[in-house]
């Protein structure tokens, strides 16, 4: 069976992204092996994390995992049953000791936003500076009307606005102040597309020029890839992988965070002396991510050689990464046999009717400037493909299906 792959290598590519951040560099927020309960319920287990001062950090994961309480132990409104936090080196939540929220000064965006009825828009953000001088006050009322696009509603109270208004109007309340930590709730969920991608670029601006630390919750990834310098993914009660978005999209550190993050798909595959087989052809090179006895993500990388796939194009060499630890004779995929899952996402599939892989197209997506392609193949394994909207192919219609691996990643 030929089978078409080709591969990038990295070194003069976006892996090679210099580190955004000053060499000093300090933690304004550290949390130790932090337990949160709720009753009987373990809601989050172990978590450790240093926030840097300035960083805009995205807590990311499905429903339930625990954002929205770690959020509010943050801010002072629970306790923990374990462990502590540390502002400026400063224990604020530990199981003996708790400060109280209005004396922590930190800033927190809740979900039913509480916005004053009584109050129009104006007047819901002014109460946050009532401590500041008159003309501070009309400045800084200009700088988030304009940010957050709220001029036309600014005389407007609460009830006569729409969701996604009030939501900006709390926004602008909680940044009125210069607060040296906010702490957001999902801040853009109300927002249309449009305007979302425009409140992201206006929004990190502001943040980044106020030098505001900021801690966002969200279920949209897009809105975490673009807000934050660094993604903490929870999943069952952990902190699965933190990161900066470069490396939780390339590197995922478990089986979960591939799927979950990407819209990715884990196809079989097995490794037998050093190769990767899959229905898609043999690999020599990839990148193998184990769980040590520590339940920690461990990336091993096999020594370089090309793809053995026939009838190859473009570059037959496998991107270069890094790894975590160097390989030795007793690593997993040295065994004879092992049965792994790899990565494939939708911009890893291009359709190439040179291909002698075949699939038919059960699905598509229009989404502007591209279409997802929902394709199964004749063995009955389902991929998605992101192609440029200009290529249009059917419902229904048999396609060639190519691969082009910017880093081919495979899980035990």
């Amino acid at each position: 069976m030929t089978s078409i792959v080709k591969t990038y290598s990295h070194n003069h590519g976006a892996a090679s992204i210099p580190n955004q951040h000053p060499l000093k560099r300090t933690v304004f927020l550290k949390i130790d092996n932090l337990v949160l309960n709720y009753q009987k319920l373990t809601i989050v287990k172990d978590l450790s994390l240093s926030i840097y001062k300035e960083e805009i950090v995205c807590l990311l994961g499905p429903s339930g995992c625990g954002k929205t309480t770690l959020l509010k132990a943050l801010a002072g409104f629970i306790a923990p049953s374990r462990g502590r936090i540390c502002l400026y080196d400063k224990p604020i939540s530990t199981a003996e000791h708790l400060v109280p929220p209005a004396a922590r000064n930190i800033t927190m965006v809740f979900q039913d936003l509480a916005l004053f009825p009584h109050m129009t828009v104006k007047e819901n953000i002014m109460v946050a500076m009532k401590n500041s001088r008159a003309r501070t006050q009309k400045n800084r009322l200009d700088t988030l009307i304009t940010a957050l696009k709220l001029e036309h509603v600014i005389n407007k109270y609460p009830h006569l606005i729409s969701g996604g208004e009030q939501q900006r109007t709390a926004l602008a309340r909680a940044l009125a102040p210069k607060p040296p930590l906010i702490l957001l709730d999902e801040p853009l969920s109300s927002q249309d597309v449009e305007l979302k991608q425009k409140l992201q670029f206006s929004l990190k601006l502001l943040l980044k020029e106020e030098k505001i630390t900021t801690i966002f919750v969200t279920h949209d990834q897009d809105e975490a890839f673009a807000l934050s310098d660094k993604m903490g993914v929870l999943h069952n009660q952990t902190l699965e992988q933190y990161g900066t978005p470069y490396e939780v999209y390339y590197q995922p550190a478990s089986r979960f965070i591939a799927d979950f993050i990407g819209k990715g798909t884990l196809i079989n595959g097995i490794i037998e002396e050093g190769i990767l087989i899959s229905e898609f052809g043999r690999i020599k090179k990839f990148q193998l991510v184990t769980r040590s006895h520590t339940s920690q993500a461990t990336s091993v990388t096999t020594s370089p050689q090309k793809t053995n796939t026939p009838n190859q194009y473009s570059h037959t060499h496998a991107p270069s990464s890094t790894p975590v630890s160097q390989p030795s004779p007793h690593e997993p995929y040295k065994r004879k046999s092992l049965n792994v899952k790899l990565l494939v996402r939708p911009d890893d599939v291009q359709l190439d009717n040179r291909s002698a892989i075949r699939a038919h197209i059960t699905q598509i997506i229009f989404q502007g400037s591209h279409f997802l392609y929902v394709l199964k193949l004749n063995s009955g394994t389902e991929l998605l493909s992101l192609m440029p909207s200009i290529y249009r192919y059917n419902i229904g219609e048999e396609v060639g299906i190519a691969f082009s691996f910017q880093r081919i990643i495979v899980f035990t």
